[in-house]
Parts: structure tokens; sequence; C-alpha cells
């Protein structure tokens, strides 16, 4: 069941909320579902670029996310635009792919602007292969109340598959 953004911060965030809040539970989140070892996202991943040091929300081997409390059409261009240096100058998985971008964060309130992020969420989707994520439409991303998670699994084989044709694809590169 979807929920709106009020209840979903009324449930699941403190009172005063802010974007660390947010990064906490989403980072909970992702340890439920993949459980915890390498998978889990670490507490701080930095990216250096040629003109600084910037620090990512949350990484995983396979997933840059960036998050931002509210997904206003303004904030969905900020936070796409964070995610391509984080790409373009973090690790790539085996050295050459470059890892999922996701931008997640809690739907605004009002509704023209939800309907304008919604939108552009949606553009950036199937043009980009950007995934925007507005938290409080997605169940998936509700924290749960058992500790596992069976979709643990089924995202241990997808990754392991994923690597297994990126090694192919490698292979065949260098043979050719």
């Amino acid at each position: 069941m979807k929920l709106t953004p009020k209840e979903f911060c009324a449930k699941y965030l403190p009172e005063s909320w802010c974007e660390r809040d947010l990064q906490l539970y989403i980072q909970k989140v992702i340890r439920q579902k993949w459980g915890m070892g390498i998978w889990q996202p670490p507490d701080e991943v930095v990216v250096a670029t040629p003109n600084s040091r910037r620090r990512i929300d949350l990484a995983t081997p396979l997933t840059v996310y960036e998050c931002k409390c509210w997904l206003t059409y303004d904030n969905i261009y900020h936070a796409i635009a964070q995610t391509e240096i984080y790409t373009r100058y973090g690790g790539k998985i085996l050295g050459i792919i470059k890892k999922q971008r996701i931008v997640i964060g809690v739907a605004p309130i009002d509704f023209k602007e939800y309907e304008s992020a919604r939108k552009l969420a949606k553009d950036f989707s199937n043009l980009k292969g950007i995934k925007v994520i507005f938290i409080n439409e997605c169940p998936e991303w509700y924290l749960q109340h058992s500790e596992h998670s069976a979709n643990k699994y089924l995202l241990y084989i997808i990754y392991f598959l994923c690597l297994f044709i990126a090694s192919f694809i490698t292979v065949v590169l260098i043979f050719s």
C-alpha cells in the first residue's frame, strides 16, 4: 500500500527530520534487503574529482544513491548531476561498467510540484537509465519488521549473474 508523503514521514522518520535521517533510513532498508557483509553500504564513501572531494550519500558495489528530502523538480536535476559526477569519477564494476544511479526521496506534498517532478522522473528514467524513486510510493522501500528479506537471495543471484556477464564481456573484448 502506498503512503502519502506525510504518512511515510510520520511512520518512518523522526519528527523534525533532515536528509541525513532519510539516508540512515535507506541504509537500514538496504542492509535489511542485502544483509550484512560486503554488500552493506559503508557509512561514508568519498569520490575524488580533479577539483575536489565529494561525499556520496550511499553506495553499494552495484549502485550509487543520491538522497533528497523532497524530490522536487529542481532537486531531481541537482541529484542527477551529483550521480553523474559520482559515476564518472567513482569506482566502476570490474573497472569498466558504471554503477546504477538511483535518486531517492519523498514525493513533494504540493500536487503541482509533484506532477512536474513525476514527469521529470519518468523522462530521466526513460532517457538516461536513471532510476528516480519516490520512496513513499514504493512499499519495497518500507522498512520490514523481519530482519530477513526473501528478496535478499534474489538480489545475490542477480548480482553474481551481472558479474558473470561483465566478466564474459571483458574476456571477449580482451581477446577480440
